[in-house]
């Protein structure tokens, strides 16, 4: 087999990798940021077999893909956004005073209505644990 010393220019409708994200999320918000700027792009995830929330990133990332023809201005839309998500320092920024004068509740103390409902809980959960033994142990 023999290797081509340069690959043909892609078509405008061809797509091409503009982005690989860490995961299927990022590259979800990557694909709207570039809709909403009226760029057709998919995500190029073929790893997962089912839809949703990944639990684990694939090893090489989750592609991001737009039409050749598009590539130059998704570059732009995705630096201008890049810039104006930078992450924020919370410690810099002044989210200013509390907005009531209620007195702040202790740690440790607990409404009577919470305690009760905590006991009851433990209650039904320890009564559950011994059916459950029971009922394995006797079964």
């Amino acid at each position: 087999m023999t290797v081509p010393e340069e690959l043909p220019e892609p078509r405008p409708e061809d797509l091409v990798l503009l982005r690989t994200e860490e995961t299927r999320f990022e590259a979800g918000v990557l694909v709207a940021v570039l809709e909403s700027a009226g760029i057709e792009a998919v995500v190029m995830d073929s790893s997962s077999p089912t839809e949703g929330v990944a639990f684990r990133p694939p090893a090489s990332g989750v592609p991001v893909s737009v039409r050749y023809a598009d590539i130059e201005t998704a570059r732009a839309t995705v630096a201008r956004h890049d810039e104006d998500t930078v992450d924020l320092d919370w410690d810099e920024v002044d989210v200013g005073g509390r907005a009531d004068d209620l007195p702040l509740t202790p740690l440790g103390h607990l409404p009577s209505a919470a305690r009760l409902a905590f006991i009851v809980a433990v209650i039904t959960l320890v009564v559950g644990l011994v059916g459950a033994i029971t009922v394995l142990l006797m079964g």
